[in-house]
């Protein structure tokens, strides 16, 4: 895609991530996206010294946003990052300096925190491990996973297709 092209653009998402890598750095990335429209990357910064705080976060993604063309951020309509506490400071001071923003934490990185506190509890894990040890065996066995095909078909459940029964 041209830079001309991206600077035409507007009702953008801006897409925030940070992880760290092998190394222990810690990278941010910055994506625009849109509706129908291939995303764009706006840059990668390591932040390893500044610690992947709110306040470098927010002048690293105003920087991107700024050599990009995309100066003033009146483009971007969205901003989704994942839900740690420095990511909410992020985007209560994107709100403060772009009030026009609807800010959101990323569904899936808040569900997969939901499910992991589910799963962190004991009489969870001890379900979880006992489901997966009858699935395993079902699975493995050729016989008794038929069985349970019939059994499911019988209940009215459908397991797949026809041909499988």
């Amino acid at each position: 895609m041209k830079l001309q092209e991206l600077q035409k653009r507007t009702n953008l998402t801006l897409l925030i991530d940070g992880w760290e890598d092998l190394l222990k750095r810690s990278l941010y990335g910055l994506v625009a996206a849109q509706v129908n429209q291939e995303p764009v990357a706006l840059g990668l910064a390591d932040l390893t010294g500044k610690r992947g705080s709110a306040e470098s976060i927010f002048e690293m993604a105003v920087n991107h946003i700024d050599s990009m063309g995309l100066g003033n951020g009146k483009r971007f309509i969205c901003t989704t990052t994942d839900n740690p506490t420095m990511m909410i400071s992020f985007r209560r001071i994107l709100e403060t300096k772009f009030p026009w923003l609807i800010t959101l934490p990323c569904f899936l990185h808040q569900l997969n925190m939901t499910i992991g506190e589910i799963i962190a509890y004991s009489l969870m894990k001890k379900t979880l491990i006992q489901s997966t040890r009858i699935v395993t065996f079902f699975n493995s066995s050729h016989h008794w996973g038929g069985q349970l095909k019939l059994e499911a078909k019988k209940a009215g459940y459908h397991t797949g297709t026809e041909e499988e029964l």
